[in-house]
């Protein structure tokens, strides 16, 4: 959405219908069939940080100013390099488990795997070799089937073999706890 200029002030068009600049809210309104609509989460770029407007209660057609906020946007995280990876056009985030993700693309390393090799067959998963989430780099991911992957990630989990094994191990660490 670009603001543009005619005789009668500034808009914004969206989905074809002119939402006209309120300059002292800052918000843009509508006025379809009769009735008041506000262009909701409209964006502003300051720096390094967006800022959107929307509706408390979410109810756009509510135009008492009151219901309207300005809040930061993905959680007033600032955008610096360090926060994302680019890959071509698409930004991708680290998450709160080491992956990079991006909200409409998924996760980086299932991404970029298709680039060079094909599309992901069903059943199986892209591993990261070194075990290091955050490194996406081709000579890093391995196409493996996903019982494998997990046979895989078992190899280095001593809770995982016979039943009488797992009680030993339960034993030592009670005992030293104890």
């Amino acid at each position: 959405m670009i603001e543009q200029t005619d005789k009668r002030g500034i808009y914004i068009e969206h989905e074809g219908v002119k939402y006209r600049l309120w300059p002292k809210r800052g918000f843009y309104v509508s006025q379809v069939g009769g009735k008041q609509a506000m262009l909701h989460r409209v964006l502003y770029w300051n720096g390094n940080k967006a800022t959107e407007i929307i509706p408390a209660d979410g109810e756009p057609r509510n135009l008492n100013p009151d219901n309207w906020i300005s809040r930061p946007r993905n959680g007033g995280r600032s955008c610096s390099k360090a926060d994302y990876q680019s890959f071509g056009e698409l930004r991708f985030y680290a998450n709160e488990t080491g992956y990079w993700q991006s909200k409409v693309h998924g996760f980086l390393h299932r991404y970029v795997w298709p680039t060079s090799y094909g599309k992901i067959p069903a059943g199986h998963v892209i591993h990261h070799k070194d075990h290091d989430r955050s490194n996406n780099r081709l000579c890093n991911l391995e196409l493996m089937t996903a019982s494998d992957h997990s046979k895989h990630h078992a190899k280095d989990n001593k809770w995982m073999g016979s039943a009488a094994n797992i009680e030993q191990l339960k034993a030592a660490q009670l005992k030293r706890w104890s």
